[in-house]
């Protein structure tokens, strides 16, 4: 399992309890019944190992409900945009105009066309291509990123069911690669309650070393008290 490793739990960064009518429900409770919401399917494509070849979709498990703010004038109330302005001659540059680069020093920047950037795109070949199965308690749920839901397409549903119910009954998840928009990503295909689960992992050396911690040991009669307070916290 050398080379790869699975993204954080994002926490997302919450507004003022009053800007929400009210303070934080507790863990477990949510906001209310959604809105009815029409999927689509972000992806479709096949899932492939061995033989084995099932047309799939991917459908987002989860959105976000955070708010976000524009950025207005306070004297008129007119709406603050953002140009593109060139930093050595002060002018406004056009979409046309503008490439992607990456610098080297404050005085080298190395450009790309369109065209090397498509050729250094990865291959999309719309396939989740499996390349081992483990359990999940070998994945670290540190390195867990997005979650997407998998649906059979078209006549495969027969297949689809094999893979997920022969998933549940070994206990093993399915590590995967595949292509969303332009980046090849690591992923995990498990089953959950008679369905498949695709999540995203990072790669290993995207994740970042633990910062050093303090030593400090705790006496036995502490220990005890922190251990009751987790138990009388607990569902």
């Amino acid at each position: 399992m050398d080379g790869w490793c699975l993204p954080g739990l994002r926490a997302t960064t919450g507004l003022p309890a009053d800007t929400l009518g009210g303070p934080p429900l507790p863990s477990g409770q949510d906001r209310g019944k959604p809105r009815p919401t029409m999927a689509r399917p972000y992806w479709k494509g096949a899932i492939s190992f061995g033989l084995v070849n099932v047309p799939v979709s991917l459908y987002p498990a989860t959105r976000s409900l955070d708010f976000s703010f524009h950025l207005y004038h306070d004297a008129d109330g007119g709406r603050i945009r953002e140009k593109r302005v060139c930093e050595r001659d002060g002018e406004e540059v056009p979409w046309q105009h503008i490439v992607k680069g990456y610098e080297l020093s404050k005085t080298q920047v190395v450009t790309l066309t369109q065209e090397e950037l498509r050729a250094a795109d990865p291959e999309r070949d719309r396939t989740i291509g499996i390349e081992e199965f483990v359990k999940l308690e070998e994945i670290d749920p540190l390195q867990v990123d997005q979650s997407y839901y998998v649906a059979p397409e078209g006549r495969s549903a027969r297949a689809y069911a094999l893979l997920t119910q022969a998933l549940g009954r070994t206990e093993q998840v399915a590590i995967a690669r595949i292509v969303l928009s332009t980046k090849q990503h690591l992923c995990m295909v498990r089953s959950v309650d008679g369905r498949m689960v695709l999540t995203t992992l990072v790669w290993a050396d995207e994740v970042r070393e633990a910062p050093e911690v303090p030593k400090a040991s705790a006496n036995g009669k502490e220990l005890q008290m922190a251990e009751q307070l987790v138990h009388s916290m607990s569902g």
